[in-house]
């Protein structure tokens, strides 16, 4: 239901579209055309028949009760008054544990425990599990929604609709910043998935008799070592070093972007006025700073 947004499983296809059998000489084919395949992440809830979820609703003490948002039965009050994106509460009830669980969308579509570190750890294996396959990159549904505000407060009745709007306690919540970090640094910038690219470069280049053009970064992107490594400064000089005997060593002609051989790092201003850029400049006071 839901046009597919209720996910069920994340690590296998929708049989409606086919079978992983049919989406690997898909994503080769594409590849092979010059193509990229983005998945659609839908992160921010599962399916009601997710294992997850089917877990989660036999008891409180089952690992997977975390993985969801619960709150306890208060006679005939529900948590707070938010309704769904559907028109109905945003909250129902489950007898086997007591409680009501929270979903933002329809009640077949519960919403996650980002506050679960777990659950989070499960999100990064997952993207992992299709980087590796190959592909290239995902589009992150309703990913703004993902960090709750834990007071869960009522939300404001608009347009005289029956139920309170959730927005106020979940859009752009208070964590949703150091979550999407997380993700990036264990995730998205991760090594493995670089080094899977650097590797692909490098077999095509040897099998054409190519020869490559070998850089880390340009005057348009962030400091390698800030990039890729990490520019603290106690992993800055081993950060550089690994990047350096990284380049240096493949097939092709390397281009050091100055400061590069000092290894050094993103700018670290604390002022705006501290800085010369025009582009950061522009972005600053067209956003009102």
């Amino acid at each position: 239901m839901d046009n597919g947004y209720d996910i069920a499983d994340y690590k296998d296809i929708d049989p409606s579209l086919g079978t992983m059998a049919d989406f690997e000489p898909l994503l080769a084919r594409a590849h092979e055309l010059g193509l990229k395949i983005l998945l659609d992440l839908v992160v921010n809830h599962t399916s009601d028949q997710h294992e997850w979820f089917k877990e989660a609703k036999k008891s409180r003490d089952n690992k997977y009760h975390d993985y969801y948002i619960w709150k306890d039965r208060n006679g005939d009050e529900l948590p707070n008054n938010w309704g769904s994106s559907f028109g109905d509460p945003a909250w129902e009830y489950v007898e086997e544990v007591d409680q009501y669980y929270l979903h933002c969308f329809a009640k077949e579509q519960p919403d996650l425990n980002w506050e679960n570190p777990e659950v989070r750890n499960s999100v990064y294996e997952m993207m992992r599990f299709w980087f590796e396959k190959g592909v290239d990159g995902f589009r992150m549904n309703v990913i703004f929604l993902i960090s709750k505000d834990q007071s869960f407060p009522d939300g404001p009745v608009i347009q005289n609709k029956q139920y309170g709007s959730y927005y106020a306690g979940c859009a752009n919540g208070p964590r949703v910043h150091e979550f999407l970090h997380e993700m990036n640094r264990k995730v998205l910038s991760d090594f493995d998935v670089l080094k899977r690219v650097m590797t692909e470069w490098q077999d095509k280049m040897y099998e054409n008799d190519g020869w490559n053009s070998l850089y880390w970064s340009n005057h348009d992107q962030a400091r390698a070592v800030s990039r890729f490594g990490n520019d603290s400064e106690k992993y800055r000089v081993i950060s550089a070093k690994m990047l350096g005997t990284c380049l240096h060593m493949m097939q092709g002609t390397p281009y050091v972007y100055e400061g590069e051989e000092l290894g050094m790092t993103n700018a670290d201003f604390t002022e705006i006025s501290e800085y010369r850029d025009l582009e950061a400049l522009d972005i600053y006071y067209a956003s009102g700073g």
